[in-house]
């Protein structure tokens, strides 16, 4: 079952429509602002430094704004801070 949920999570994640959030394609929109960008950043690199798997995403969309791409890790143990926090 953990397979099959992966395969079909990272697909949808691969299928997000990051746009306008009035626009009625978007199916995720930017974080609020500056602060929560960089949390989320690096709740990423924390990730990927502990040695949870990063199958896609993790990185900002754009040039501008506070866009991240749909993001998905694998691998994730129960201690790693983004399992806990």
């Amino acid at each position: 079952i953990y397979d099959k949920f992966v395969e079909k999570a990272l697909k949808r994640a691969k299928e997000e429509k990051l746009c306008s959030p009035n626009s009625p394609e978007c199916t995720q929109g930017p974080v609020v602002d500056m602060k929560q960008f960089d949390r989320v950043m690096n709740y990423i690199s924390l990730g990927k430094q502990e040695g949870a798997t990063l199958l896609t995403g993790g990185t900002r969309h754009g040039t501008q704004g506070y866009w991240i791409e749909p993001t998905i890790f694998t691998d994730v143990k129960d201690d790693m801070r983004i399992a806990k926090e």
